[in-house]
Formats: C-alpha cells, structure tokens, sequence
C-alpha cells in the first residue's frame, strides 16, 4: 500500500526546508556548502529515504541547470 502521508511529508519538507533556502544562492563554494548541508540534513530526517534523495537531486539539478542560465531554464 502506498504510504500518501509519507510522501506529501517528504515533498513537502524537500521543497519547504530545501529549495526554498536554496533557490536564490550562487554557484559559490559556499553556497555549494550550504546546499550540502541542507541536503544532509533533510535525507538525514528521513533516513536517507530514496525518494527524499532523488527529490533533493531533482531540485539540486535544476538549480545548478537555472543559475548556469542566468535565472533562465
């Protein structure tokens, strides 16, 4: 059976507790340190759930991808 809860909890915090904090930084060594951690921290929460970590690769991707761009996808 599918578990909705578990998957709207971890849409939920990856887009709240991640991309939001993320979604205006640079490509800077820092910033590459920050996203790090936060991604840590949010797979951490969810005991390195599968789908936390691909989310988190999916926004961390477009990320990369929208600030190579300008802003632009």
């Amino acid at each position: 059976m599918v578990d909705h809860e578990k998957i709207k909890s971890i849409t939920n915090d990856v887009y709240n507790r991640f991309y939001l904090a993320i979604k205006n930084l640079d490509l800077s060594y820092e910033s590459w340190e920050k996203i790090i951690s936060l991604s840590n921290e949010v797979a951490g929460k969810h005991n390195d759930d599968r789908l936390c970590k691909d989310l988190l690769l999916a926004y961390t991707d477009e990320f990369e991808r929208a600030s190579m761009n300008g802003g632009r996808k």
